[in-house]
Formats: structure tokens, sequence, C-alpha cells
């Protein structure tokens, strides 16, 4: 195929920081939600099977189910809210928002982990909340809705993209690559989870806690970098 197909903006060099964020983020993702399927049978980080859940739960008269897959539901979007209160714009570019986001988001895996022993409810809705929270954080970036949560949209796009492909049409190969590293990312924190669940049992469930914990740092450093150079060029 000509080379043509490329379009002339995929060559343009994406920031460091959007695909290491998209890659640290859906493993956390990719983490969570395998950690909780494993400890509890049940999956907080994207809600298309939350949504069927419910639908055989009232079919089923299955009340208590209904009641935990509604929890989950309820503190994802609550956490969706929390960002969408934070964040003042829907695409995605450096900002201090993010540093209180991702704050929040450690806390609430840290309740999650502490809750695993005694309270099932308490642990599982805390992992939802921190997943709406991380999914609703960005909803674009030059014109590529980003999820971190969940890779059905991502599959989605990437799908359509190398059908384009196939028939002669111009794609933008950072796309390509960027939600490559998303999925990868995302299969990944799965993987690593199931390890350290055979390993260290619920105990694993920390993990997710120091994995957020350590993006948190990393942000809070990067963005007080950038402003600090910011500042320092406007005094030039």
């Amino acid at each position: 195929m000509p080379y043509n197909l490329f379009n002339k903006e995929s060559d343009q060099k994406l920031s460091a920081w959007v695909y290491w964020g998209g890659l640290l983020l859906s493993f956390l993702g990719g983490y969570i939600n395998v950690s909780m399927l494993y400890i509890f049978a049940i999956p907080v980080s994207h809600m298309s099977g939350a949504v069927s859940k419910i639908g055989i739960d009232l079919g089923n008269e299955n009340y208590h189910d209904l009641g935990l897959i509604a929890l989950i539901l309820i503190c994802f979007f609550t956490g969706a809210i929390i960002s969408g209160i934070l964040v003042t714009s829907n695409k995605l570019r450096p900002s201090y928002h993010y540093s209180v986001i991702l704050t929040i988001e450690t806390i609430c895996l840290l309740i999650a982990a502490l809750s695993i022993s005694f309270n099932q409810s308490l642990a599982i809705a805390f992992s939802a909340m921190a997943c709406g929270v991380q999914n609703s954080m960005a909803s674009s970036y030059k014109g590529l809705i980003i999820r971190t949560t969940h890779v059905t949209g991502i599959v989605t796009d990437l799908g359509f993209m190398v059908g384009s492909f196939i028939r002669s049409k111009r794609i933008k190969l950072w796309k390509v690559l960027l939600l490559s590293i998303i999925i990868f990312g995302y299969g990944s924190g799965g993987l690593v989870s199931a390890f350290c669940q055979k390993l260290l049992g619920n105990v694993s469930a920390y993990i997710s806690f120091g994995i957020s914990f350590l993006i948190t740092i990393s942000y809070f450093i990067t963005d007080y970098r950038r402003r600090s150079f910011k500042i320092s060029r406007n005094d030039e």
C-alpha cells in the first residue's frame, strides 16, 4: 500500500506523558478489575456488564445481587461526576486538576483495600468509584476518545482504523500506537493482578493502591516542574 495512506499528522511527536499516562492508567484499570473479579467475581471497571446483570437479576428476582450491581453502577457514576466537577475541559491537557483527581482515586483504592477483609460492599463500591474517577479524567485528545478502565471502545476504534487502512484510506499512526498501548496496558495489568492474587491473595489489592499512589506522586512532580519551567520562561 502506498505511503501516502498515512496521514501527515501521524508523523507528529505525541507528548511522552500522554503515552506513559495511557499505559500506566490502563494498567491500573486492568489490575483493579481483575483483582475484584478474583476476590468477588464482579467486574467494576466497565458498566456494560453491570447494566446487563441488573436485567438478569430483575428477571430472576435475585435482589441481593441486584443491590450489589446497582451499587457498582451508582459508585462508578459518582466517580465520573467527581471528575466532571474538577476537570474544566473534556480535552486532555496538562492541568493541576489531574493531581486532585489522582489523589481522590488513590484514596478510594486505599479504602477499598482496607475494606476487603470486613466489608465486601464497601470494597466494591470504592473500587468502582476509583474506576469512574479515572475513566472520566479526559474525554478526548486531538479528536481521539480516550478511556483507560475498559477497552471495548478502544478495540472498536482500532478495528475501524485498520479497516479504513485496508480500503486505502489515510490513517493517523499516532492514534494506532496510543490505542495499542492502552490495550496492552489493560491486558498487562490484568495479567499481573492474576499472578499477584495467586501469590498474595487479598493483600494484592494494596498493590493497586500502590500503583495509583506512584502515578499520583509522579504527576505531582511532573506538573510542578512544568509550572516552574513556565514561570521561569515568563520571567525571562
